[in-house]
C-alpha cells in the first residue's frame, strides 16, 4: 500500500527539512500506520502540516487505519481511493472526518465494491454524519452505488461542479433499476453550481426517454418543436433559459441510433454551441451508430467556444480533413484521394467542404478511420497531421490513434511541431514501422539545419487556395487587423486558412525550413511534457520481430520530456 502526501506550498517542507512532496511508503503493519500518525501530530502541533493531497492505492484497513488518521489532516482537500481492498468505502464518514476537503475521486473497476453513506461507527471519529460538504469535485467509477444512497449524498454537496459517476454497477440481489430521470432531477435541484454532469451504468445504456430527459434538465430549451436534426442550416431561436452545464459527458455506449438525435441536440442550437466549452465521451463497451464520426465533425465545425473534445473511441472520418481535394467543378465539395473513378462519378463519397470551428481548442483525444479503405500512406498522413496544425493552433494536449498511419519522416509527423504549446502529445497506430534517427531527429529542441534534408523540390511558401471559415477568428495573415472570435476567444489566427500544399511533401519542407530558423529560447515544443507513440511491432524479411531503439534516440535528442511507448499506460 502506498499512502502518498503531497502539499502545495513549495517552500516549505513536510518534515524536518524534506521535500515538501515527501511519500512515505507503508507496509501493513500497525508500526508504520502509528508511525505516520505521530508525524501527522508532530507536523500538525507545530504548524508546518501542509499536506493538501491523499492517494490511497490497493489498502485496506479503513476503519481503523485511514479514517483515524483523515481526522488529523486537517488541511487534506483531495483524495483518490483507488483499488481498494477494503469490500465498503463509507463516502459519508470520509465527507465528514474532512471538512476541508474539495475534491474526490473513487474508482474500483476490477471487482464490485460497495459506497455506502453516512454510517457512524465508533472508528468511525464522528458522532453523527456530515449535514453539507464543500465538496466542488466528486468521481466515482465502477462502484455499486444504490440510488437512494447516491442522492442522499448529493442532496448534502450544493457546491458540487463537477459529479462524475461513470460505470456504477448494481448490485444484482436488489433487483433495482436506476430512475435516471429522478436522479436528473435530484441532481438539478440540488446542485446549482454545476458545470459538468456524467452517469452511466455497467451493461445498461441510456432509451430515448431518459436522453431526452438528460437534454430537458441540463439543457432547457435545446429542443425545438418538429426537429429535423440533419438540418445543418437550421437556426434555432434563442431559448428561455440558459443551459446548467457547461459539459456534455456521456458514455460511448449510450450513443445508439435511437437517441443519437436527442443526445446532441445542445450542439445543433446556435445560442447554445457559444456557450458549451467540453465534450466527453467516455469509452465503454462502443455505440452501435455507424454515423456518429459525421455528428462529431459537424458538431466540430458548429461549435466555436469548444476548449475540449476528449472522445477517444468514436472514429471521425480522415477524409473529412481533406479540404484540398475538390470535386472538378465544384469547389464546395470534396471527394477523398483514394476513390475509384467510377465511385467519383457516382459522388457515393464526395461531401460538403466545412472546417472546424474550434480554433481555441486545447484538448483533442480522438481516433480517425477512412470510408473506403485506409492505408499508412505517408499522403494520408500528411492531411492530418496538416489539418490539425493549421485548424488548432492553441492545442496543449493531443491524442490520436489511427489503424493505419505512417509516422516517418515524409509522413508529416513534425507538421505538429506548429503547434508550440503542446505539453501532452499521444500518437498511437497498429501500422508496423521502425522509425529511425532521421524519421524523429527534428523533434529536437534546436534541430540543426544541417541535419534537415528536404523532401520535394518546391521552396515556394505563396498560398494560392484557401478556405474560409464563418467561425474563424480574424482577417488575412498578412494584414495586421484583427478581430475576436464568434466565442469570444481573441487570437491571430486568419480568417482564410491555406490549404494549397495539404497532403504535398512541399508542406513538411516548408514546416522543415521554418524549424532550421533560429526560434530563440523557444525551439521545438518547449512546453511538452509528455510524448507517447506506440506503433505495431516491426518484422523483417524472416518474420522475426526487430528491437527498435526508438527510446533511446528520444531520451537523446529531447532528455527535457517523459517518453512512453504502451498507451494503455497514458
Amino acid at each position: 500500500m502506498a499512502c502518498r502526501g503531497t502539499t502545495h506550498d513549495s517552500r516549505s517542507s513536510a518534515m524536518e527539512g524534506q521535500d515538501p512532496s515527501k511519500i512515505w511508503s507503508l507496509n501493513n503493519t500497525q508500526y508504520a500506520w502509528r508511525e505516520l500518525g505521530e508525524t501527522i501530530d508532530t507536523l500538525r502541533e507545530s504548524g508546518q502540516l501542509r499536506i493538501r493531497k491523499l492517494i490511497l492505492n490497493r489498502t485496506n484497513f479503513l476503519e481503523s487505519r485511514i479514517y483515524p488518521i483523515l481526522s488529523k489532516i486537517t488541511t487534506l482537500t483531495e483524495i483518490h481511493i483507488e483499488r481498494m481492498v477494503q469490500s465498503n468505502i463509507h463516502l459519508g464518514v470520509i465527507l465528514a472526518l474532512c471538512p476541508s476537503l474539495r475534491r474526490l475521486y473513487i474508482e474500483y473497476p476490477e471487482s464490485l465494491r460497495l459506497i455506502e453513506d453516512n454510517t457512524t461507527p465508533p472508528w468511525s471519529g464522528t458522532e453523527s454524519g456530515f449535514k453539507e460538504s464543500g465538496i466542488e469535485v466528486l468521481i466515482i467509477k465502477g462502484m455499486n452505488v444504490e440510488q437512494d444512497t447516491l442522492e442522499a449524498i448529493i442532496r448534502r454537496c450544493p457546491n458540487l461542479r463537477v459529479l462524475k459517476l461513470a460505470g456504477l454497477a448494481q448490485n444484482s440481489s436488489y433487483l433495482l433499476c436506476y430512475d435516471r430521470t429522478g436522479l436528473y432531477s435530484t441532481v438539478a435541484a440540488s446542485c446549482p453550481m454545476l458545470k459538468c454532469f456524467h452517469f452511466s451504468l455497467q451493461g445498461e445504456y441510456m432509451d430515448r426517454k431518459e436522453a431526452k430527459a438528460l437534454i430537458d434538465t441540463f439543457f432547457p430549451g435545446a429542443q425545438p418543436p418538429k426537429l429535423n436534426f440533419m438540418d445543418t442550416d437550421n437556426q434555432y431561436r434563442k431559448p428561455l433559459q440558459k443551459p446548467m452545464l457547461s459539459t456534455l459527458s456521456i458514455a460511448d455506449a449510450d450513443i445508439r441510433t435511437e437517441n443519437i438525435s436527442h443526445l446532441f441536440l445542445p450542439f445543433r442550437n446556435s445560442f447554445f454551441n457559444q456557450i458549451l466549452t467540453t465534450l466527453e465521451v467516455e469509452p465503454t463497451i462502443g455505440t452501435d451508430y455507424h454515423d456518429v464520426g459525421y455528428i462529431l465533425h459537424d458538431f466540430l465545425c458548429t461549435a466555436p467556444a469548444l476548449v475540449h473534445v476528449i472522445a477517444p473511441t468514436i472514429p471521425c472520418y480522415a477524409e473529412y480533413l481533406d479540404l484540398a481535394n475538390t470535386v472538378p467543378g465544384e469547389e464546395e465539395y470534396c471527394i477523398p484521394r483514394n476513390c475509384r473513378p467510377e465511385q467519383q462519378i457516382s459522388g457515393q463519397f464526395r461531401f460538403k467542404k466545412r472546417m472546424w470551428a474550434c480554433r481555441g481548442l486545447q484538448t483533442l483525444k480522438i481516433q480517425f478511420k477512412s470510408m473506403i479503405a485506409d492505408s499508412p500512406s505517408a499522403e494520408n498522413a500528411r492531411v492530418m497531421f496538416g489539418y490539425i496544425a493549421r485548424i488548432c493552433p492553441k492545442l496543449k494536449v493531443l491524442s490520436i490513434y489511427r489503424q493505419d498511419l505512417d509516422l516517418k519522416l515524409d509522413g508529416g509527423f513534425c507538421l505538429l511541431t506548429k503547434l508550440e504549446r503542446l505539453e501532452r502529445l499521444m500518437i498511437q497506430t497498429d501500422s508496423k514501422m521502425l522509425l529511425k534517427l532521421k524519421d524523429v531527429e527534428w523533434m529536437a529542441r534546436f534541430p540543426k539545419k544541417a541535419k534537415l534534408p528536404w523532401l520535394g523540390n518546391s521552396r515556394s511558401t505563396t498560398s494560392v487556395h484557401s478556405i474560409s471559415s464563418h467561425s474563424s477568428v480574424s482577417v488575412r495573415r498578412n494584414n495586421s487587423t484583427t478581430s475576436k472570435s464568434s466565442s469570444g476567444c481573441d487570437n491571430s489566427e486568419p480568417r482564410e486558412l491555406a490549404f494549397d500544399e495539404l497532403g504535398k511533401v512541399e508542406d513538411v519542407d516548408t514546416c522543415r525550413r521554418q524549424l532550421s530558423i533560429p526560434q530563440g529560447e523557444l525551439g521545438c515544443w518547449p512546453m511538452l511534457e509528455f510524448l507517447g507513440i506506440q506503433v505495431g511491432r516491426y518484422k523483417n524479411e524472416r518474420g522475426e520481430t526487430v528491437k527498435d531503439n526508438l527510446k533511446t534516440i528520444i531520451e537523446n535528442i529531447r532528455p527535457d520530456i517523459e517518453f512512453g511507448m504502451d498507451a494503455s499506460r497514458w
